[in-house]
């Protein structure tokens, strides 16, 4: 069998032993690291900041480090360690990624050890941040809180991933897993774009309604679907989450399984594998997964290594009886649940179950936040909330529990640090990677582009409807541009012998129910001509939309040859 690059290096050296590496370079220098080390590196959310070769001195010699945030809880002690890396180390700033982690740029070798003892002090890790491992596990940022949600998940995230934090027997996978956990209902976390997701659905135990075989089983006419199941006597509140002692609770709330999503250059939507999982079955199911990746995964070639092609090749059923094989137990049917009709954001101002508590979720614009926010954030949290911050998977965050007498304080203090919480708004619905300014394969700028985009719009349009712009700097799709409303991708236009940025434009992608990927309208435009060409596309929508049409809608109607002469 042909050994890729990344398979050899892996066979030579577990990619856990590279924190030893990391610390012999910070001591011999940059010039010590082997191409070998660079790769493993990763395995600690270390990368090589652009450029990877020497040829511009500003920047060589340079590391992006992106931190682990589980569920993308953390609390104010935490950012604040964060805000003193950006401050010490990072030029200033951080990056708010779409798996609600953290991403530092600027870092030296030298400054590597030094840092991971800060995280290390107040309980975070870059361990799996990055390399053919499991990645930081995403959640709702508003779990425990929202009146809505089926139940509280934290518990269920926080077990699986300390279970797979820094284990050896899952150090070494055909690429990286990603895992989402989604009680909400609004699809915040993205699952269906994950490599395997546990979707929130209600099941009630054998014997009773809602159970199989039984009256109201899933099928039948008396069966409580998710939406009857929030606004039910029964709802979570007090049932459905986890009590103060970290144990289950009394109910079968429990998770739908799907497998199999993931973007980049082949993008597929996760599939259902008709299982239910419940909550105090959620591991096993975790590990069955995860080895059935690690021990039939492809690792011939590196393009085809991710879960998605696995599931293309053997199909809902065969994943489906191969989970039941390494199960002690045998799983019940999946519940009926239906994906929400759009993704959303947590963002604005809400009550939360807690009578009396509220929690704000505030924009970051390009998910960038420089340090004097985070130290802002972290002192407003701790004086008019519980101390508790969360990021969200559009790169924006929420400061949580805050009492009702101390909601306009707390609302000015967020404004007076330049950051705003409206619930509609276009930095709110922006998302947009990192791009050329630090990354290696980016083709475009990004972040800048994207703010000076956000300020025409603001400036020129009405934003009265949620439409998603998300910016990517290659086709890669970090910036997830291909489930979108309208979907930026860099490339390269040449004319005669230069090459120049531009961005091709999609329109139409979307989660959930009827979910589907964008599609290309355009091509190569230029990066000045994108904020007014979403002008007129947007005032065209808002021209000769119906009553409760959303932009989604309206696109879908129209030709690709209108559309594309609105943005000409």
């Amino acid at each position: 069998m042909t050994v890729n690059h990344m398979e050899r290096i892996k066979s030579e050296r577990d990619g856990l032993d590279a924190v030893h590496d990391i610390y012999r370079a910070a001591r011999d220098g940059f010039e010590s690291i082997s191409a070998d080390d660079f790769d493993r590196f990763k395995w600690y959310g270390l990368y090589r900041q652009r450029p990877e070769a020497g040829h511009f001195m500003t920047k060589a010699g340079h590391f992006m480090l992106r931190i682990n945030v589980p569920g993308g809880h953390y609390s104010s002690r935490q950012m604040r360690t964060l805000a003193s890396i950006g401050r010490d180390y990072g030029r200033g700033f951080a990056d708010i990624t779409t798996r609600q982690s953290y991403e530092f740029h600027w870092l030296t070798i030298q400054d590597v050890p030094d840092t991971l003892k800060r995280l290390k002090a107040v309980g975070l890790s870059t361990i799996g941040a990055g390399g053919d491992i499991m990645r930081n596990i995403t959640g709702c940022p508003v779990a425990g809180r929202d009146p809505k949600e089926l139940f509280d998940p934290r518990l269920d995230i926080k077990r699986v991933s300390e279970h797979f934090l820094g284990r050896r027997e899952y150090s070494n996978l055909p690429r990286k897993f990603k895992l989402s956990f989604s009680t909400c209902g609004i699809n915040c976390c993205f699952p269906q774009t994950n490599c395997a997701s546990f979707i929130g659905a209600a099941y009630g135990p054998p014997g009773s309604p809602g159970s199989p075989g039984s009256p109201g089983s899933p099928g039948s006419p008396g069966f409580r679907d998710f939406r009857d199941f929030h606004d039910s006597p029964d709802s979570p509140g007090s049932r459905g989450s986890y009590d103060s002692r970290g144990s289950y609770g009394t109910d079968q709330g429990g998770y739908n399984l799907s497998f199999g999503g993931g973007l980049s250059r082949a993008p597929h939507l996760s599939r259902p594998v008709n299982i239910f999982v419940r909550r105090d079955q959620v591991l096993e199911v975790s590990v069955a997964v995860v080895e059935i990746f690690r021990d039939f995964g492809y690792r011939t070639m590196r393009k085809r290594a991710r879960l998605k092609f696995l599931m293309d090749d053997w199909g809902p059923e065969k994943f489906r009886e191969e989970i039941r094989r390494r199960l002690s137990f045998e799983p019940w049917p999946a519940s009926p649940l239906k994906p929400a009709e759009r993704c959303h954001d947590h963002l604005g101002i809400f009550p939360q179950k807690q009578p009396g508590l509220n929690y704000i979720g505030i924009a970051v614009p390009a998910g960038r936040i420089v340090v004097e926010q985070m130290v802002a954030v972290a002192d407003i949290a701790d004086a008019y909330g519980s101390g508790h911050l969360a990021n969200t998977c559009s790169q924006n965050l929420v400061i949580l529990d805050i009492p009702d007498e101390k909601l306009p304080d707390a609302i000015s203090r967020v404004r007076s640090v330049g950051l705003d919480m409206e619930e509609l708004s276009i930095e709110g619905d922006c998302v947009v990677c990192i791009g050329k300014e630090f990354c290696n394969p980016a083709l475009a700028e990004t972040k800048a582009l994207m703010r000076k985009i956000i300020a025409f719009l603001k400036e020129n349009l009405t934003w009265d409807q949620h439409i998603r712009i998300h910016m990517n700097g290659c086709p890669n799709s970090c910036g997830h541009h291909l489930t979108a409303d309208i979907g930026l991708q860099g490339t390269l236009t040449r004319i005669g012998q230069e090459a120049f940025e531009s961005f091709d434009f999609f329109v139409c992608g979307g989660l959930g129910e009827n979910a589907a990927f964008s599609r290309k309208i355009s091509r190569s435009i230029a990066p000045d001509k994108i904020a007014p060409a979403i002008a007129r596309l947007v005032r065209a929508y808002q021209t000769a939309r119906r009553s409760g049409q959303t932009f989604r809608s309206w696109c879908g109607m129209q030709p690709d040859e209108d559309i594309a002469a609105l943005l000409a």
